[in-house]
């Protein structure tokens, strides 16, 4: 069976620790997570997974998607 965890995060920084319990909760081989907020110069590491990140453009930190596939 595949876990995937699917969240509209708004604010990766800010809910990045309870992502993190949720992935040791759930064991995902996927994390799909909306609106990030970050700039496009940010990337947030995952321990365990290879990630995908694309930010809105200009420097603002407004929405974006990231996907998290574990290694």
């Amino acid at each position: 069976m595949t876990n995937i965890i699917q969240w509209n995060v708004r604010g990766l920084r800010a809910n990045f620790e309870e992502l993190r319990l949720l992935c040791n909760q759930y064991n995902p081989q996927i994390v799909a997570v909306q609106e990030c907020q970050l700039r496009k110069d940010n990337i947030i590491n995952l321990t365990g997974f290879s990630g995908i990140t694309k930010s809105s453009p200009g420097d603002n930190a407004t929405g974006g998607v990231t996907l998290y596939i574990h290694k």
